[in-house]
């Protein structure tokens, strides 16, 4: 079986799978994966960094975000992990989709960021 060139996206069935990031086409991705500067147990957040994360548009955009996490990265607290994160300037904690409700009291999900966020812990990178 032929491969594809290593600089073209790898076709996987019914998706196609990009290591790059196109602006232009970011409302097509069905979903996106990113490096996690770490996570926290209680409260089941993921942590995106500047130092850490590849591009935070690969993670907040896609309707489906999945965060690797090193298991060493994980921190039991809120106040664990701000003691334990160094000084990276632009930090987000990611806790499951966003919530809204309209004037009328109708609950909205997911209208910022991915409304399915997934966690993958990994051992190592």
């Amino acid at each position: 079986m032929a491969r594809p060139p290593a600089t073209s996206p790898r076709s996987l069935g019914a998706f196609e799978l990009d290591s790059t990031l196109a602006r232009a086409r970011i409302d097509a991705d069905d979903f996106g994966i990113t490096r996690a500067a770490g996570a926290i147990a209680e409260t089941g957040t993921v942590i995106l960094d500047d130092a850490t994360t590849s591009t935070r548009l690969s993670a907040l955009a896609p309707w489906i975000h999945v965060a690797l996490v090193r298991r060493a990265d994980i921190h039991r607290s809120l106040c664990a992990e701000i003691s334990a994160l160094g000084g990276d300037p632009y930090v987000v904690r990611c806790t499951g989709p966003s919530k809204t409700t309209d004037v009328e009291g109708i609950l909205i999900q997911g209208v910022h960021g991915p409304g399915e966020p997934i966690a993958l812990i990994v051992d190592a990178w």
